[in-house]
């Protein structure tokens, strides 16, 4: 990653998470698999390359409930449509756009929406209308 990709993908994560005081070092995450998870409960970051865990680590509390953390297992098969907040879209996507990669997109009814790379993957939860 070039200094321009590094800068430019931490203030699209910035637009989502908040930076965190307490964080683990790249050594105490490295062969973990983490999720940040934003304060609205609507959308996940999961570094899947080591510079990304590097990147990302800021924005992991040290101490934070590990089900904060959960990875969630999706299987994507059926129909696909659904409701999502463009404003989570777009700041998911502006990520990718920061880090000059094509995302891969998942879709399913009633189902979170995940876009994924190789070195990063974000899941957004669908909106809920009452």
């Amino acid at each position: 990653m070039n200094t321009k990709q590094i800068t430019n993908t931490i203030k699209a994560i910035s637009k989502i998470m908040k930076e965190q005081a307490e964080h683990p070092t790249l050594e105490d995450i490295k062969d973990k698999q983490i999720g940040i998870l934003d304060e609205s409960n609507c959308l996940m970051i999961i570094s899947k390359s080591l510079d990304m865990k590097d990147l990302t680590k800021i924005f992991i509390d040290k101490n934070a409930d590990e089900h904060r953390q959960k990875i969630p297992e999706l299987v994507y098969d059926g129909e696909g449509v659904c409701k999502y907040g463009a404003d989570f879209l777009k700041l998911a996507v502006n990520v990718f756009i920061a880090l000059e990669e094509n995302p891969i997109l998942s879709i399913k009814k009633d189902y979170p929406i995940t876009l994924e790379s190789d070195s990063v993957k974000i899941i957004i939860a669908p909106r809920i209308d009452y």
